[in-house]
């Protein structure tokens, strides 16, 4: 039995007062064996206090000061990580196009990681301290890294969230959130919410209804946690929903469907409703551009993909335009695109909607190949993507809650503290962060984080302005942007 067992076990049977003072007369008593051992206290260079998950000794150097996991779901258990465990490896950091020297960067900053993860479940912090600042070092756009770089400095009482994301099938979406939490992560813990710091904890639920409700079980059983980040799509936030009503805060960076708008008085978005993004959408696309009717082509099977659609077709409707239904079911496995094309062209369509399900989009990369220009395409925040760029998508117009136009200075830090440009998910993410960190500069408990967020007078600095929920729905109010792709980049477009 090592030693720092040895005093955890003593202490849990006898108490703090009793352990303090048989180690500090150098005496310990191993009574499985008999066999007494004395140490003598130069020999353990000096007497070990231990203070909950805390183990110094008396020059007041730090033994073991990592935040402690326990997760009682074991088909959790490679899901969840405060440090102690990577869950974002190589495979997910480089991309097909990625150059070889970046490569490299990026494959020795993952075995640092790694290393660092291995030290922090072992109880060394300052090694894995050491092990993630070096990691940072070589590659500075990796968020999980600087996550668990700021959590092994949190020290005791730190303040507790959690971020769910889809790490396992939709990487570049899960990183780019965590981009914005971890930034905001940053950013408080140099001073601290009421002298306590901020530990994230990471959690991958792939989107997965049946993995993302047993992790809304853990987290509502885990009163540490105070809110959760989460979760991605709509259909995750939707099945999690119910598990958080009434016991834990829930701010979605990116889940926009109507169905979660007065859901519980725990759910909150960062993100606008899919009722406030139609509007600005179709107001542009009939009015200021007048691409008049506009097919729809959506996912039937994914309740935001339906949410959305509905919404637009009501938004254009109320703009004065039309919509037209043509055969573009991207649920389908029969899915034509050519077919869809041809149908909406010769239906008198001026326009294409787009809006697939986010594991949809070499489908819509496809769909606008085969549309090659012919008619104009407008879309939902879902195809703002790199991998969009990837078809023929020139001159394609989305709504989006976010771009980095409308704050220049805050998304020249972030492209300066990642190393790379930033979208809107990870300024949804920061300002879903800036939230919970402005309710909990209030109250530290997950009823009072609930009735600061969800008071009339609560308000937030975020990034794409002042953060407001509204009080009845908990949706936040506020003003979209419209974004379209020119030159195989996103640009911003004036909204009138």
């Amino acid at each position: 039995m090592s030693l720092k067992r040895l005093i955890r076990k003593i202490n849990r049977s006898f108490g703090k007062k009793l352990t303090s003072l048989v180690v500090a007369l150098g005496l310990l008593i191993i009574v499985p064996t008999s066999i007494y051992l004395i140490f003598t206290t130069s020999e353990m260079e000096s007497h070990i206090t231990l203070q909950e998950n805390v183990i110094t000794n008396s020059r007041g150097q730090n033994l073991s000061s990592c935040p402690q996991l326990i997760i009682k779901n074991t088909d959790l258990n490679n899901r969840i990580s405060l440090g102690n465990k990577t869950l974002i490896g190589e495979q997910f950091l480089i991309p097909d196009h990625t150059d070889m020297n970046r490569n490299k960067k990026i494959q020795l900053s993952v075995k640092k990681k790694q290393a660092g993860t291995q030290a922090f479940a072992q109880g060394n912090c300052e090694e894995a301290k050491k092990l993630f600042a070096e990691a940072k070092n070589i590659f500075p756009n990796d968020p999980e890294n600087i996550i668990y770089l700021h959590n092994v400095q949190v020290g005791s009482n730190p303040l507790k969230i959690a971020v769910s994301v889809p790490i396992g099938n939709q990487p570049p979406i899960a990183q780019e959130i965590l981009r914005g939490v971890a930034y905001a992560q940053y950013k408080i813990n140099e001073t601290g919410i009421n002298n306590r710091k901020l530990l994230v904890e990471i959690i991958n639920d792939d989107n997965d209804s049946a993995v993302v409700k047993k992790v809304a079980e853990e987290l509502v059983k885990d009163a540490t946690i105070l809110a959760v980040i989460g979760h991605n799509t709509s259909k995750a936030s939707l099945a999690a929903a119910p598990f958080y009503n009434d016991q834990l805060v829930m701010v979605s960076p990116t889940s926009t469907s109507d169905n979660l708008s007065n859901y519980n008085k725990f759910i909150f978005r960062s993100v606008f409703t899919n009722r406030e993004m139609t509007k600005t959408l179709a107001k542009y696309a009939v009015k200021t551009i007048n691409k008049n009717p506009i097919a729809v082509c959506y996912a039937h099977d994914d309740p935001s993909s339906k949410s959305f659609t509905v919404d637009f077709r009501k938004s254009v409707n109320n703009e004065g335009g039309k919509t037209i239904e043509i055969d573009c079911n991207l649920s389908s496995s029969n899915f034509n695109a050519v077919t869809a094309v041809s149908q909406a062209i010769n239906l008198g369509a001026n326009g294409l909607f787009i809006d697939p399900e986010i594991n949809q989009l070499n489908t819509a990369i496809n769909l606008a190949n085969v549309n090659n220009g012919r008619l104009v395409l407008f879309g939902e925040p879902t195809l703002y993507t790199k991998e969009i760029l990837q078809g023929q998508v020139e001159g394609l117009v989305l709504v989006a809650p976010w771009h980095p136009d409308v704050n220049p200075s805050f998304a020249q830090n972030m492209q300066s503290f990642w190393g790379g440009p930033v979208n809107w998910r990870t300024g949804m993410a920061y300002d879903a962060t800036q939230a919970i960190i402005a309710g909990l500069q209030q109250k530290q408990t997950r009823q009072g984080l609930q009735q600061v967020l969800g008071s009339r007078e609560f308000t937030a600095q975020g990034e794409n302005g002042e953060i407001k929920f509204d009080y009845d729905s908990g949706d936040r109010l506020g003003t979209v942007v419209l974004v379209t792709v020119s030159n195989k980049n996103f640009k911003s477009i004036p909204v009138k």
